[in-house]
C-alpha cells in the first residue's frame, strides 16, 4: 500500500538536549511515526511540534496524524503491547516499544485520539541543562 504523506516540523528547539542513547530514541520516534503513517490510508500530513515545559525541565515532542484515531480501550491495549493489527491479526507493538525507550530514559509517552479524526502522541523527555 503507497502512503503519500507530507511530513512537518515546526517550533522545533535546536537547543534543548537529552540525555538519551540517539539510537533507542531514534527508534522509539520511528515506530511513531510509522504508525501515524500507516493509520493514514489514503495519505495526509504527519505535523511534528516541540514545546518546552520550563517548570518541569522537560521537552514535549508532538506527533500528530489525520488518521483512523484509537478508541479509549485500543489506546490502553496499544501502550500495552496487546492490541492486534486489523490487517493481519499480528500484535502491533510499535507504541508498546516507543512507550518501553522513552520511560527508559525518564521520559513518557501520552496519547491524545479521535476516532475517525488522529491521533497526537506527545513524548515528554527530561531536558539537560547546557
Amino acid at each position: 500500500m503507497s502512503h503519500h504523506v507530507t511530513i512537518s516540523l515546526t517550533n522545533i528547539d535546536q537547543d534543548v538536549k537529552v540525555s538519551a542513547s540517539e539510537m533507542e530514541l531514534e527508534e522509539a520516534f520511528f515506530n511513531i511515526m510509522n504508525n501515524g503513517i500507516t493509520a493514514m490510508e489514503r495519505g495526509g500530513a504527519l505535523t511534528i511540534t516541540s514545546e518546552i515545559d520550563e517548570s518541569k525541565q522537560r521537552v514535549m515532542v508532538n506527533i500528530t496524524d489525520k488518521g483512523k484515531g484509537f478508541s479509549k480501550d485500543n489506546i490502553s491495549k496499544a501502550l500495552a503491547g496487546v492490541l492486534k493489527s486489523e490487517e493481519d491479526g499480528r500484535l502491533a507493538m510499535g507504541l508498546f516499544l516507543a512507550k518501553y525507550r522513552v520511560e527508559q530514559h525518564g521520559g513518557d509517552i501520552t496519547i491524545q485520539s479521535k476516532v475517525g479524526k488522529g491521533t497526537t502522541v506527545t513524548v515528554a523527555l527530561p531536558c539537560v541543562s547546557s
